[in-house]
């Protein structure tokens, strides 16, 4: 008899752990599906500009950026990685990744400062930035990766309006 009273308390605590399994599951579920607070680049520029407020590309210069990052770049990445940045500046100059694709980097203060913004945009802008020139001043939207050898990284961009 009191073998069949544990085989029921048995079966009930594992009926027991299998509901909290489930509940757990269902609950991270529900987290993983809700919309991100930050929106990317892509899904910004393809609404057209029209995003709710709190999802609106964050404006700054290159180089309140880069001074930014100088002074603290702790701060700096709890404010800005990962998140989708409007960034106007000068053309520095222009490079390309290791798998071709085109950057412009924009001058962060100072042309004696070697640290800047670097741009990095899809193989689809390549003719665009070809025909510009260094001094042009640029408005860039992308997202932000936090500093890169140096250089503050910004990903997928595309040109502001």
């Amino acid at each position: 008899m009191s073998s069949d009273k544990s085989t029921g308390w048995r079966f009930r605590s594992d009926v027991a752990v299998i509901v909290v399994i489930l509940v757990c599951i269902a609950l991270a579920i529900r987290e993983a599906s809700k919309p991100s607070e930050h929106v990317g680049v892509e899904e910004y520029m393809n609404s057209g500009g029209d995003l709710p407020v709190r999802e609106q590309p964050k404006q700054i210069t290159a180089s309140e950026l880069a001074h930014s990052y100088r002074e603290n770049e702790v701060r700096s990445d709890r404010d800005y990685k990962g998140r989708v940045l409007e960034v106007s500046g000068e053309v520095r100059d222009f490079s390309t990744t290791g798998d071709g694709k085109p950057v412009i980097h924009l001058l962060s203060g100072t042309r004696l400062s070697l640290a800047g913004v670097r741009c990095v945009f899809p193989d689809s802008s390549t003719e665009r930035i070809a025909r510009m020139s260094k001094g042009e001043t640029v408005r860039i939207i992308g997202k932000c990766n936090g500093r890169s050898f140096g250089d503050i990284e910004l990903a997928d961009c595309a040109f502001g309006h």
